[in-house]
């Protein structure tokens, strides 16, 4: 009769449990606490997408076309769109709601109607600078590295939900923490479905340059601070 668990794949999830602790949670956690506002945060992004990408080339049972696979993302395109337009139309309305009911002062289309401009940088560099280092680290290494700990469907989306709202801590609002548990239960389900980082960036890039166009951009940003 053989152990279940042998004490090398024990100490193997122990140190995975604690990278994913420290990457995911704990590091955010000092980030915010230790008030370093916007400046640092797209070189820590990168940096983490950096050793994401190092881990997944260096595991030789990582499949490497996860890291886009093009061919999945057409696959699934249809249904990530219709997805996000009724969303998006949900969203658009309970703005609207909250521009009355909640929000000191009006939100829909702010920043559209004070700054057209950077709107316009957004929509062009948010998805390459910001989306895309995000999956590869949130859903292509998250799904990848810490299997042996989450085994199943379920705890793999929602543990990496949890871990993609707590990242958003820095932005220091409630909104932006539930927003994002919602977004990364979204495409943690894409990317669990297609195994394309393609597939999941375009879906967070669609989001993400709504929640901008929306009016909402203000809640993500270093240092934010909304109504909670």
């Amino acid at each position: 009769m053989t152990s279940a668990a042998t004490p090398s794949s024990i100490e193997k999830r122990l140190l995975l449990a604690t990278e994913l602790g420290v990457l995911f949670f704990l590091g955010p956690s000092i980030y915010t606490l230790a008030g370093l506002g916007q400046g640092w945060l797209f070189p820590m992004i990168w940096l983490l997408a950096a050793y994401a990408v190092t881990m997944l080339l260096l595991d030789r049972t990582f499949p490497r076309h996860e890291l886009w696979n093009m061919a999945a993302l057409r696959r699934v395109v249809r249904f990530v769109t219709a997805r996000f337009l009724v969303l998006a139309v949900g969203m658009m309305l309970a703005v609207m709601a909250a521009d009355r009911w909640y929000f000191e002062h009006p939100v829909l289309f702010s920043l559209a109607k004070r700054n057209p401009a950077l709107l316009g940088m957004i929509m062009v560099l948010y998805p390459l600078l910001s989306v895309l280092p995000q999956e590869l680290a949130f859903r292509t290494f998250f799904f990848h590295r810490y299997r042996p700990l989450l085994p199943g469907r379920a705890w793999m989306i929602g543990v990496s939900a949890a871990a993609f709202s707590w990242a958003h801590i820095v932005f220091q609002n409630g909104l932006a923490l539930v927003l994002c548990l919602v977004a990364g239960l979204l495409f943690g389900h894409t990317y669990w479905k297609s195994r394309s980082t393609a597939a999941a960036w375009f879906e967070h890039a669609l989001y993400g340059c709504f929640i901008f166009a929306v009016g909402l951009g203000q809640y993500f940003y270093a240092g934010a601070v909304g109504r909670d």
